[in-house]
Formats: structure tokens, C-alpha cells, sequence
């Protein structure tokens, strides 16, 4: 019998490198309805790398679905809406738009997961290299820090897109907004807009928002009123979550008689294929021939 114990560590310090570069995803599963979400290791955090899209709340606190346009006048309640009332073509590629009043409501997100403050966005933009100095600034601010969150090319963004990368993961899309005051859909492919779970005081909470031809990102403060999207960031942002990700695919994989102290596994009957592991892929495809 071998134990798994070196070969964990070892997986464990190739997931920090690549870590590093941002491109290391996974997924959930909403339990509510089932919709599977992508996510993605930025800095030290998890975000969802697509937008909340859920209307099945929990906690009998249901936001309320608009279509009047007369109705999003100051409505001071939570509620949601699909861009021009269309579920159909919006729900699954841009998700649900959301009144600040929604996103006050811990039961909008999945277990475990919540909509980021706005610290947590500051933290986020400092992990993309915006300056320190600039962190409280109002306004566009930066350098490419936005490209590198918008979903690259012209499929959603209108042209000509510029600096965008998408080097986070993060796929920003540019899904507009629903704007209080008249109701009216606008703006989609032109920017995207993104709750904080912050106050900026009783009428207005922080935002940040993205557009076509910038690849900066603005940074300011929106009417509790309007409607528009979010992204939501998991509430264990440490190392733990990463050796979840790997329990599953053990399990997945037939594996048992597994055991965890202090974040370090054991195995039975792992073997002696450990050699030539280059990577967290060449890893896993490892521990598979090992216990299957």
C-alpha cells in the first residue's frame, strides 16, 4: 500500500502556478435548478465566470418578475427581468437582470456563494495590476485591467472591442442594462454592468461596468432602482476549496477508503505510477490509472 500523500502535495504546488495565470476553472451546480455555472480562480478568488441567471429563491424572499415597464419606476422590492423580456434568447448567454433590492437578498446566490462587496471588486482589480493608487478613484480608471475581464472578439461585444483578452477567465459580456426610469432595455453589446453587495449610501450602491471601447473599467456608484447584472464570488476563498475540487474527482474517478488531515489525502493501493507527472492533467490521469 502507498499513500497519496506526496503526490498530493505535489499537485497541490502545480494548481498555486497555475493559479498564477489565471486560468484555472471548475464549476457548480446550482442546487435550487439544477443550472450548471463555470467558474474561475482569479488572484484568490473563485468567481462565477458566467452571469446569475437563478429566479428560484430560497428563504420565500422571491424576487418579483417585471415586464411592465411602468412597474421598474422605483420599485423598492426584489426583482428581476430577462433583456427586452425575452427568456428565451437572453437567460442562458447574458442571465437575469436584477434590481439592487435582489442582490441584497443573501438567497439570491448558491450555497456557499455570495455577490461580491466592493472591497472584494477592489481586490480583484488589484490581482489584474491596477495601481493601488488608483483603487478609490471614481470613474474609468486603470489600464487594461477591463480587457482583461471582457470575453475577447466581436461575437457580443460590438466592434471594436477594444484591449480585450479575456486573460482572467472572467468572460465579461456586454449584456446592458434595464434602466429604471423608463423601463427600456439598452445598450446591449455596448457595456456591461455588475452589482457590489456595498451601499455607496441609502439611494445608490457600487458598480462596476465595462465597455466596447475601453479597456479600462469604471468604477462607480448605481441607483438601487436599475436593473443589470451579476457575478458572484465563493465565500471560502482559501486553499480548501481547491482540495474539494479534488475529493470529487476521486470519487469520480472509484476511488475509497479515502481519508483528509490537514488538507492532505490518503489512498489505498495508489501504486507506483508516479513518474513523468508534468502537470495537474498528467496528475489526475495518474490517480484514474491507479484506481480504477
Amino acid at each position: 500500500m502507498r499513500k497519496l500523500r506526496t503526490i498530493f502535495l505535489f499537485m497541490y504546488i502545480l494548481t498555486i502556478s497555475i493559479i498564477g495565470n489565471a486560468q484555472i476553472t471548475d464549476s457548480i451546480i446550482d442546487s435550487r435548478d439544477g443550472k450548471v455555472y463555470k467558474t474561475i480562480k482569479i488572484g484568490n478568488q473563485w468567481w462565477m465566470a458566467e452571469n446569475l441567471n437563478n429566479t428560484g429563491i430560497v428563504d420565500s424572499i422571491n424576487p418579483v418578475l417585471v415586464s411592465d415597464n411602468k412597474k421598474w419606476i422605483e420599485i423598492k422590492t426584489p426583482a428581476y427581468s430577462w433583456y427586452n423580456d425575452d427568456e428565451k434568447t437572453y437567460k442562458d448567454t447574458y442571465g437575469a437582470l436584477y434590481n439592487w433590492y435582489a442582490v441584497n437578498k443573501s438567497c439570491l446566490c448558491p450555497s456557499g456563494w455570495h455577490i461580491p462587496s466592493d472591497q472584494e471588486w477592489k481586490q480583484l482589480e488589484l490581482a489584474l495590476g491596477l495601481d493601488s493608487s488608483e483603487i478609490d478613484k471614481m470613474g474609468i480608471r486603470g489600464n487594461n485591467e477591463g480587457g482583461q475581464l471582457k470575453k475577447y472578439g466581436t461575437t457580443y461585444w460590438s466592434s471594436p472591442n477594444i484591449g480585450a483578452t479575456n486573460e482572467s477567465g472572467f468572460s465579461a459580456i456586454p449584456g446592458g442594462h434595464r434602466n429604471w426610469k423608463t423601463g427600456d432595455c439598452i445598450d446591449i453589446g455596448l457595456f456591461g454592468t455588475w452589482w457590489s453587495s456595498t451601499e455607496a449610501d441609502s439611494d445608490y450602491a457600487w458598480r462596476r461596468t465595462l465597455y466596447y471601447n475601453d479597456e479600462k473599467n469604471d468604477y462607480g456608484d448605481l441607483s438601487k432602482y436599475e436593473d443589470t447584472y451579476v457575478k458572484i464570488i465563493i465565500e471560502n476563498k482559501d486553499n480548501n476549496y481547491l482540495f474539494e475540487i479534488l475529493m470529487d474527482k476521486l470519487i469520480d474517478a472509484g476511488a475509497s477508503n479515502i481519508s483528509v488531515v490537514d488538507n492532505l489525502f490518503d489512498i489505498e493501493d495508489l501504486g507506483d505510477d508516479i513518474d513523468g507527472i508534468e502537470d495537474v492533467e498528467d496528475t489526475m490521469s495518474v490517480i484514474r490509472n491507479c484506481v480504477d
